[in-house]
């Protein structure tokens, strides 16, 4: 949040749902409020996406999600298919 708040421009954000101080989901909805412009450039990273709770997150959402671990290859792909849709900051 301090870097988008200073002006930073990102064309995505990985965006891992546990963290510590505040959870993902919530700092989700920080960047949405402040940054509407970011909707659609975050992809979320996680361990649980068989809790109820984060799977309604991500389907009311519509994001897209990597289970950790993951393949580079399959993150590469993600961010290629935000970047390429047009929704590019750039």
């Amino acid at each position: 949040m301090d870097k988008l708040n200073t002006g930073a421009r990102y064309d995505t954000i990985l965006l891992d749902i546990r963290m510590p101080g505040m959870s993902g989901t919530e700092l989700y909805a920080h960047i949405i409020e402040k940054m509407p412009v970011l909707k659609g450039k975050i992809i979320i990273v996680t361990g649980d996406v068989m809790g109820a709770d984060i799977k309604d997150f991500l389907a009311k959402n519509n994001l897209p999600y990597l289970a950790k671990p993951f393949d580079i290859k399959l993150l590469k792909e993600k961010i290629n298919e935000i970047i390429g849709s047009g929704q590019s900051a750039n």
